[in-house]
């Protein structure tokens, strides 16, 4: 039963190493090192953990939103069993993920795509408090703003 003992400590070990490098990775993507926290990172995207590994695709993911890195976006999206973190990641960063997770950069802001954008979003939140005239007022303003930007 001695004999046992380290081994079973193995996976634990390899855990705190998981922990450890995926810390560290945290850290440089906070201070904003993306490049540095997607190295450490994808140290483990290949640890038998799948919560490590999905939170190592997600510091990947999201830090090459920020390098403006659509290969390594690409790379990272089918790994991510919830992909709405690196998505919106992605949006703030003129980055489209489509739903075959590939990356793309997306078209040029311009004041009449942002007010389309803003009237579908109140439309939905209003739609989904219940207020459906709210919502049917913020519909039109949208069909309007988006039929002007070409939406």
């Amino acid at each position: 039963m001695r004999l046992l003992a380290p081994i079973l400590l193995l996976p634990a070990i390899a855990l705190a190493d998981d922990d450890a490098l995926l810390s560290r990775a945290m850290d440089w993507y906070v201070n904003g090192k993306y490049r540095e926290a997607i190295d450490v990172a994808r140290e483990v995207t290949t640890s038998d953990d799948e919560v490590s590994r999905q939170k190592a695709w997600r510091i990947v993911g999201s830090s090459a939103c920020y390098l403006r890195d659509l290969p390594t976006v690409t790379e990272a999206c089918p790994h991510l069993m919830n992909r709405s973190f690196v998505v919106s990641v992605c949006a703030r960063n003129d980055i489209e993920i489509d739903r075959k997770c590939v990356a793309k950069a997306a078209p040029p802001r311009t004041p009449e795509r942002d007010r389309c954008r803003l009237a579908r979003e109140r439309a939905a939140y209003w739609r989904k408090q219940g207020d459906l005239e709210k919502a049917r007022r913020f519909g039109e303003r949208a069909a309007a703003a988006c039929a002007v930007d070409g939406n």
